[in-house]
């Protein structure tokens, strides 16, 4: 009977020293796990946050919002020459297209007109003066007597009609005839009766299609 309760206890001690073993091994797998899952989330956590660090920095050097300002063309759009200044500038001014004329476009030829020219590396100003252009009275006393059918009957009539036209929409084209026939032109009648100037012939056809 002695014997059998000294061996008791070393009975129950051989079956619980297998048990603590694997609480060990358990503590140390998890323990693997969670360090894994945390290195996991750490780098996704780095990825997320470079990409928008590189987008914010590289987008708002891409556009300079000065550059259209700084590139503004200096050069005409139709001829490709260099722009002419929106005034006439004043003589002395520098410039570098040699030769360039601006102002104008001095259409009439019976008035004056103001240019300037980039000569020297300065602007120049420069007057353009009309041609001998004849007034209304004067040029009517050259063409009534040529008695076109279709010109002026008299000189009245002549006076009359030639103001109306130098100061309506045919005022130019009329003043190209003037310009053109000089100071003693001879008049003759066309092919359709209506008063010309040998050698001006091309000046009249764009009047007379003016008129009617």
């Amino acid at each position: 009977m002695v014997s059998r309760i000294h061996d008791t206890p070393l009975a129950l001690a051989l079956l619980i020293l297998p048990a603590c073993g694997p609480t060990t091994d358990t503590t140390d797998s998890s323990t693997s796990a969670d360090t894994g899952s945390a290195t996991g989330t750490t780098g996704t956590a780095t990825g997320t946050t470079d990409t928008p660090t590189s987008d914010s920095t590289v987008n708002p050097t891409t556009v300079d919002p000065t550059t259209e300002a700084t590139t503004a063309p200096t050069t005409d759009a139709t001829t490709g020459e260099p722009a002419c200044p929106d005034e006439l500038p004043p003589d002395g001014t520098p410039c570098t297209a040699e030769g360039q004329f601006c102002g104008g476009p001095c259409e009439d030829p019976c008035a004056f007109c103001n240019v300037t020219k980039c000569e020297g590396g300065v602007w120049m100003g420069l007057e353009v003066f009309p041609a001998n252009c004849l007034d209304c009275d004067t040029v009517c006393t050259f063409v009534v007597p040529a008695a076109c059918t279709g010109g002026p009957p008299d000189q009245a009539a002549c006076v009359t009609g030639c103001m109306a036209t130098q100061s309506g929409e045919c005022g130019i084209l009329f003043n190209k005839t003037l310009a053109c026939i000089g100071d003693m032109p001879t008049f003759i009648c066309d092919a359709d009766n209506r008063p010309n100037v040998a050698g001006c012939e091309a000046q009249f056809t764009e009047l007379y299609a003016c008129q009617f």
